[in-house]
């Protein structure tokens, strides 16, 4: 017992390590982009208006910016213990698809929501975080013309929030991941 208890605190001590450093190499990795993509900003200036080259890296600097948003996001979520209460959801729902809209229809998505009152218990904070990722993903897999809709309801004592679009899917291989 004492060994394992031992291998127990010693896995809990590499894992706080692993955050600590998810969330400084986040952090860190911050400043430079915010640098480099300022770079890209006045190199613009100076190309013709429109040229893909530019667009193309603007895009990949704002993807990069996003994953070092989403990691650090998910080391401080780690940290924090949640703010479980209860939560009207389909509010939070409506709101974070309101949020998005604009997004969408720059894509050429249709972005409905469908979310009368529903209650729930839930962190409102992580719960739009995590509802913003899916959302996000939703509309970056969608096809233009298409739809993506968000619903909330509830059957009894559960309390459901569905995206749907019309992406491809994730494959079974990344369904277990």
């Amino acid at each position: 017992a004492r060994s394992f208890n031992e291998m127990a605190d010693h896995v809990q001590e590499v894992l706080e390590q692993q955050r600590a450093f998810v969330a400084d190499a986040s952090h860190q990795l911050r400043n430079p982009l915010s640098a480099l993509m300022l770079r890209i900003e006045l190199l613009a200036l100076e190309l013709p208006e429109g040229n893909e080259e530019i667009a193309s890296v603007r895009a990949e600097g704002k993807r990069l910016a996003r994953v070092l948003d989403d990691l650090l996001d998910l080391a401080l979520a780690e940290h924090a213990a949640p703010d479980l209460r209860l939560t009207d959801l389909g509010e939070l729902a409506e709101e974070r698809a309101a949020a998005w809209r604009p997004l969408a229809e720059e894509h050429g998505i249709r972005l409905e929501a469908h979310c009368p009152a529903v209650t729930g218990w839930a962190d409102p904070v992580a719960f739009s975080s995590a509802l913003d990722a899916v959302i996000d993903n939703a509309l970056k897999f969608t096809p233009g013309g298409e739809s993506v809709t968000v619903r909330a309801g509830s059957a009894g004592a559960a309390t459901t929030v569905e995206v749907a679009d019309a992406g491809p899917g994730l494959t079974d291989e990344e369904l277990e991941r």
